[in-house]
């Protein structure tokens, strides 16, 4: 609606507006895709208890570089390229987490993702609660 891309942010308006766009069908052939996508990770993950990978593939950007100013597809192509580890995890359903561990030059956080594939909580929760005391941030 014309109202509401005048309330929300661009990015948001954005994926709005294609939503409105998107007919039953390929939202439909959209959601086989990710269940596609989520039973293949999972399977890759068969013989994995935990996943350990960083949280970003670098350093936290400044303030406002991640902005939602801009078309949805060029936010989201930013996210994944700055933390390329996280989403399929939303897409699969498992426990996921970031753990804070260290510091960069800068004084910015370096995270730790943890995860697992659907009933792992327990696993995942206890492997990062032993973990966090270890941790170079917990110590400094």
């Amino acid at each position: 609606t014309a109202l509401a891309g005048h309330l929300l942010e661009p990015a948001v308006a954005d994926l709005v507006a294609t939503g409105q766009r998107m007919r039953a069908v390929d939202l439909g052939a959209a959601v086989i895709a990710l269940r596609d996508l989520a039973a293949a990770l999972v399977d890759d993950l068969a013989e994995v208890d935990v996943l350990l990978t960083p949280t970003t593939a670098s350093t936290a950007p400044d303030l406002g570089v991640v902005g939602t100013d801009r078309p949805a597809a060029a936010l989201f192509a930013e996210i994944f390229r700055r933390s390329p580890f996280l989403a399929a995890f939303n897409v699969i359903g498992g426990p996921a987490l970031s753990l804070p561990w260290a510091h960069d030059d800068g004084g910015a956080g370096i995270g730790v993702h943890l995860a697992g594939v659907q009933g792992t909580d327990d696993l995942v929760l206890g492997l990062a609660a032993a973990l966090e005391p270890l941790a170079p941030a917990a110590r400094a």
